[in-house]
């Protein structure tokens, strides 16, 4: 999978999640991960709140640029997130949950 920022392939792609589910990082592919930022589409407006705290945190590195996004679903339609040092709403939460419901029963077999 290629990232849209850098046009490069994926080198690794990990998903944290927050502490009372899994303290451990997991590997996950990059069909994965794409899966996981697709969620976070749409965004509905831009905020200027960081995620702090417990959240998921998605790691991966395409070419020479390694991202983290913190995501925290806020509510049944919308997640809040940090990407880079941008905050932003929006977003597919059934989406993203589908997607980390899938890494956690693949970390589980």
């Amino acid at each position: 999978m290629l990232d849209l920022r850098s046009r490069s392939a994926m080198h690794f792609a990990t998903v944290h999640l927050p502490d009372d589910l899994d303290p451990e990082s997991i590997e996950v592919s990059g069909e994965v991960m794409s899966r996981l930022i697709a969620a976070l589409r749409p965004i509905r407006r831009n905020s200027n709140k960081p995620v702090l705290g417990d959240s998921y945190e998605l790691h991966y590195q395409a070419g020479m640029n390694p991202t983290t996004v913190f995501v925290r679903i806020i509510d049944d339609d919308k997640l809040a997130f940090t990407w880079d040092d941008f905050n932003y709403v929006g977003g597919n939460p059934t989406e993203f949950q589908a997607a980390i419901d899938s890494v956690l029963e693949s970390s589980r077999q």
